[in-house]
């Protein structure tokens, strides 16, 4: 029981990378905001290829 006690004390609060995470941390506020991110990036790269824009500078802005 006492590992348990660690381990909740220890992850009411998590960064990886730009994310962080919170004791009130909830999967809707998580998954729509990467839902949006993917939605602006693809956006963009509609339009790059649209524009006729190489490959290599697609392949570039996607990474």
């Amino acid at each position: 029981m006492m590992e348990e006690e660690t381990l909740q004390a220890v992850c009411k609060e998590a960064e990886v990378g730009e994310a962080s995470w919170a004791e009130n941390f909830t999967w809707t506020l998580n998954t729509s905001s990467i839902t949006k991110r993917a939605q602006q990036c693809l956006y963009f790269l509609q339009k790059l290829r649209k524009a006729h824009l190489p490959s290599p500078i697609l392949t570039t802005f996607y990474r």
